[in-house]
């Protein structure tokens, strides 16, 4: 088995925390099991191994991130990377071809896809063997993993399936109503990770590049067409089927989705003036920071428990604008919108 992490993105999801060279992926707002600051990637790093997976890594990304990379997973695991964004399909053939030409990976063996941000349980990664499993015994071209739905969620794909877990169809970001029918229908949450054997994916590439070396790719990576893998792989495959995943999973791209609790609820912490240019230390927050429209306009979360804080971040100071934020009796602090 190996494993192409996918480590992309334009650094805007949490900004002004994240941008182009520090991306949130790369943030350590996460605690690992001893209550030591982490990142998403090293997070993810840490679960596969502890999940006793035994495969090669491959990080897919811009050159501007390999810096960060390096400085977090040191040489644990290989970088490729993208002469320029083309989305996610170049971006995975050419982690194939990678993996094809460079570490002469077996043309059978399973490749499984993912980004590096999930917050998951380590049985996420457990998951990992059925899906190779399943790739192996050659009846689906590709095997997503599908999350079953906590919620009628009207922000994700959900994937729907048939007897045997083979996939029947796709529905993408459906209403409530909507989404409440698809989860009485056994429909799962399509998570972005994906299974397939390296030659089924290197038999499509061919279709672009005349030569699968590694070096040939990068030089011609522009001959890739510039789309998703899901629109130019997985929604033209001839058969798809599904592991479903029944455990804890959040998809971090919003800072509500990045409040998470570090060792015995400890959690990162932050000095924030009021609007009166007042400290409001001796707090317990949850690093909750919501960027909008208006720029600096940080929100926190807290906690209602008077504690002094420990691991400050940067001092912010909230601007005075249309979007105000009140300092409750109970300690809360919350965004009025």
């Amino acid at each position: 088995m190996n494993i192409v992490l996918l480590s992309g993105g334009s650094g805007k999801r949490l900004w002004p925390l994240s941008n182009d060279v520090r991306s949130k992926q790369f943030l350590k707002l996460l605690c690992d099991e001893d209550g030591n600051h982490e990142s998403m990637v090293q997070r993810v790093y840490r679960q596969i191994v502890h999940a006793g997976i035994d495969a090669d890594i491959v990080v897919a990304t811009s050159a501007a991130q390999v810096e960060s990379i390096r400085g977090q997973l040191q040489n644990d695991v290989d970088v490729v990377v993208e002469p320029e964004r083309r989305n996610t399909f170049p971006a995975i053939v050419l982690a194939a071809s990678y993996l094809e030409s460079r570490k002469k990976m077996n043309p059978e063996e399973t490749v499984i896809v993912l980004p590096v941000d999930p917050y998951v349980d380590v049985a996420y990664f457990e998951t990992f063997r059925k899906m190779d499993e399943r790739v192996q015994q050659g009846d689906a071209d590709i095997v997503l993993m599908g999350i079953t739905p906590s919620y009628p969620s009207e922000k994700y794909g959900y994937i729907l399936q048939g007897a045997d877990g083979k996939v029947t169809g796709f529905k993408e970001k459906p209403d409530e109503a909507a989404a409440r029918k698809l989860m009485e229908q056994g429909a799962l949450w399509n998570a972005g990770v994906f299974a397939f054997k390296l030659k089924y994916l290197m038999r499509i590439a061919d279709k672009y590049v005349k030569d699968r070396d590694f070096s040939f790719v990068v030089e011609h990576y522009a001959q890739l067409k510039k789309d998703s893998f899901d629109y130019e792989v997985v929604e033209k495959a001839d058969s798809l089927a599904v592991i479903p995943y029944d455990g804890s999973w959040k998809d971090l791209v919003r800072y509500k989705d990045s409040v998470l609790p570090c060792r015995n609820d400890k959690i990162l912490c932050a000095k924030r003036h009021n609007r009166y240019g007042q400290f409001v230390n001796h707090m317990r927050i949850h690093a909750f920071l919501t960027h909008n429209d208006i720029a600096d306009a940080f929100f926190f979360h807290f906690l209602r428990q008077r504690v002094p804080c420990s691991d400050v971040l940067p001092g912010t100071v909230i601007r005075n604008h249309r979007k105000r934020i009140r300092l409750l009796d109970n300690l809360i602090v919350k965004a009025v919108l």
